[in-house]
């Protein structure tokens, strides 16, 4: 048997309202600016090995005397000796860095979306941009410290962030 029904009416179709998305919800920031941390002080720590490394390299250069080897052997020891010492360092600390930029940004991104959640109003960059300006080039001197800045006084005082001042540190950087 079949049940001729005429379909619903375009107002009797009750479509549910989907979540806010993640972005525009207020994240904790604890855990990634926790990682973020770590990545920072591993990447200090490589590039200290790093540093430490080269300046094995230069002793061991400066103790070339061409009097007991040839160009090409002193080379061959040189490779011998250092090569693996670089590749493990030098491919560790581009794991770190690049794991420590992307940390990075993703924590420039939930601290823009956070002040806004916070309630800072009339906020010129938007969290995307204020990651973006990392990629364009001659933009990037000067608009990630903007961005930065309204972060900075839209965290400390969300109500009234355009009158803050931002922090002393920020300018060194």
């Amino acid at each position: 048997m079949c049940v001729n029904a005429a379909p619903p009416r375009s107002e009797e179709v009750l479509i549910p309202k989907p979540d806010k998305p993640s972005e525009t919800l207020f994240r904790d920031p604890t855990n990634l600016t926790r990682w973020l941390r770590h990545f920072l002080y591993a990447s200090v720590c490589a590039s200290t090995l790093l540093l430490f490394s080269d300046v094995l390299d230069y002793l061991f250069i400066s103790s070339y005397d061409p009097r007991n080897y040839s160009l090409e052997e002193f080379l061959e020891a040189y490779e011998r000796i250092n090569g693996d010492r670089h590749l493990f360092i030098g491919l560790g600390l581009l794991g770190i860095q690049l794991t420590t930029s992307i940390l990075f940004l993703m924590w420039i991104y939930r601290a823009n979306s956070n002040a806004r959640q916070l309630g800072a109003q009339g906020m010129k960059f938007s969290p995307g941009w204020s990651v973006g300006f990392y990629f364009i080039p001659i933009l990037w001197f000067w608009k990630p410290y903007q961005a930065m800045k309204e972060i900075w006084q839209a965290s400390k005082a969300p109500s009234s962030w355009k009158s803050e001042k931002p922090g002393s540190i920020l300018p060194w950087w």
